[in-house]
């Protein structure tokens, strides 16, 4: 029986699983009509994540709890933080000694950037050696340590906001379309974080006739203990108005 050791990052890896958990995640999910979406893409040349990144930027000023962080004040009370910007935590996969790692790099002020800015800077990270990361200096300090300590170090970070902002960013989203996924549900410490299916034809009612037309499923894990599933659901109804009028055609 093949065995290899239990590398620290990938230790770091689950006691951040292990703190998400605790939030207790619920997740809903919307089958959205997506028609012009990859024409837009190709004519912008950009992909779909950054677009998606704009739209739910967007989506999250309408719904100011979207990037909430439920943290704690200087007397340790619990409060509920809105970022004055929107910071998205993308999933990135990256390869170290012979091991394959997702990051979470954390694009800030996304709401304030074009489209093109957001689109060039997750090419920078995604071409990116691990190494060379933001702030992976402190990962690499962080996975020196045992577990207790890795998870004691992230559930401090999570209970101060300006931390918790910096490092695992306001909203999540992780796009595995690309794979043939058509749904998932990630379990992060974020209050929101969106999953991205893959954008495919496929038939659908239209006036009472079966057509052929492109879809994109979209699913939202949300954190019970900060919004309900009907705002929750307001929420995900934003991004998918956004994408079926093609809202995402003014950005700039």
């Amino acid at each position: 029986m093949e065995q290899y050791p239990y590398s620290g990052m990938r230790s770091s890896i689950g006691q951040y699983v292990r703190l998400a958990s605790r939030v207790n995640p619920v997740c809903m999910t919307a089958e959205i009509r997506a028609g012009g979406l990859k024409d837009f893409c190709a004519a912008r040349g950009v992909t779909l994540t950054p677009v998606l990144m704009k739209i739910i930027a967007d989506a999250a000023h309408e719904h100011p709890l979207m990037r909430a962080l439920l943290a704690r004040d200087r007397l340790l009370r619990r409060r509920v933080f809105i970022p004055d910007t929107v910071s998205i935590a993308v999933a990135i996969e990256k390869e170290h000694r012979g091991e394959l790692f997702v990051m979470t790099p954390v694009v800030t002020e996304v709401d304030r950037k074009p489209l093109a800015a957001v689109g060039a800077e997750l090419e920078d990270l995604a071409a990116r050696p691990l190494d060379a990361m933001p702030d992976i200096r402190l990962r690499f300090a962080l996975n020196r340590l045992p577990a207790f300590l890795q998870y004691a170090i992230m559930r401090c970070i999570s209970r101060s906001a300006p931390l918790a902002e910096r490092f695992f960013g306001a909203i999540g989203l992780s796009n595995v379309g690309v794979y043939g996924v058509s749904q998932l549900a990630p379990v992060w410490v974020n209050t929101v974080v969106f999953g991205v299916g893959g954008l495919y034809d496929k038939p659908v009612a239209d006036n009472g006739r079966i057509v052929i037309a492109p879809v994109l499923h979209v699913s939202l894990s949300f954190n019970h203990c900060v919004i309900d599933g009907a705002l929750a659901a307001r929420m995900l109804a934003a991004v998918r108005r956004r994408i079926e009028t093609a809202h995402y055609r003014t950005l700039p």
